[in-house]
């Protein structure tokens, strides 16, 4: 009666034998991560192991040996692959750095160049004043939250009605924001223009409203840069002149 195999010893040949088919595709060219690991296998099951001492091929010391070998091999090859990943994300925070500098500095550089409001706090005046509506002011000073009224001043149906804006000294004048009346009688502006003066008594017009608009709400006259220091926005003849905010940029 013959002896009974070792226990385990055929899952221990299928694995040999898995490792030497894995290392013969290799040395065709295989090159599938599973195959390296088992054609490793093979190539620790095949020589010396253990401080050079030769280990019998089949047996469980020289299959831990191959073991150790490929847990090595993985040990090392992960951390390969982890310096590579370090290298690579700090690569990329250096390059994220360059490109917020750089958008930091063509933000700066576009808001240095974007023109400011310079009529802040400037005064005007309007040619009339409607039924205890003020003739004269100070432009609001906006800040957070700041809601445009429906108008802050109306005229009478002048044969000119007029609104002018004293910068305080001469400007360089890019641009005249303008918005209507909010909460009704749009129509009533729909022929203004916008003049600039320098001395307050000549002005010359610059824009003229399109008179087919009779709803607009916001109009934006932009300008090359014109030197003024009054700003006067010219209603329609014979009609009020009311308007919920008159905005001037420019340097």
């Amino acid at each position: 009666m013959s002896a009974a195999p070792p226990k385990n010893s055929k899952p221990l040949e299928r694995v040999l034998s898995t490792a030497a088919a894995a290392e013969s595709l290799v040395r065709h060219g295989a090159r599938e991560p599973a195959l390296l690991l088992y054609e490793e296998l093979a190539r620790a099951c095949a020589g010396p192991c253990r401080d050079g001492v030769a280990v019998p091929r089949g047996s469980k010391e020289r299959l831990e040996c191959a073991r150790e070998t490929i847990s090595w091999w993985l040990r090392h090859e992960l951390a390969s692959e982890l310096e590579w990943a370090r290298c690579v994300l700090a690569r990329l925070r250096r390059l994220a750095s360059l490109a917020a500098a750089c958008v930091a500095v063509a933000v700066a550089a576009a808001l240095a160049r974007a023109p400011s409001e310079i009529s802040k706090g400037a005064h005007w005046t309007a040619s009339s004043a409607f039924s205890g509506n003020p003739s004269s002011g100070e432009l609001p000073r906006r800040r957070l939250f700041y809601a445009t009224p429906n108008y802050f001043f109306h005229t009478n149906a002048d044969r000119e009605p007029w609104i002018v804006i004293d910068l305080g000294r001469a400007r360089v004048v890019s641009s005249v924001e303008i918005r209507n009346r909010l909460d009704c009688c749009r129509e009533r502006a729909r022929e203004i223009a916008v003049e600039l003066g320098q001395g307050g008594t000549a002005y010359r017009r610059v824009a003229q409203h399109a008179k087919g608009d009779t709803t607009f709400r916001d109009w934006e006259v932009r300008l090359p840069g014109v030197a003024a220091r009054f700003v006067r926005v010219v209603g329609t003849p014979g009609e009020c002149l009311h308007l919920a905010d008159v905005r001037v940029f420019g340097s």
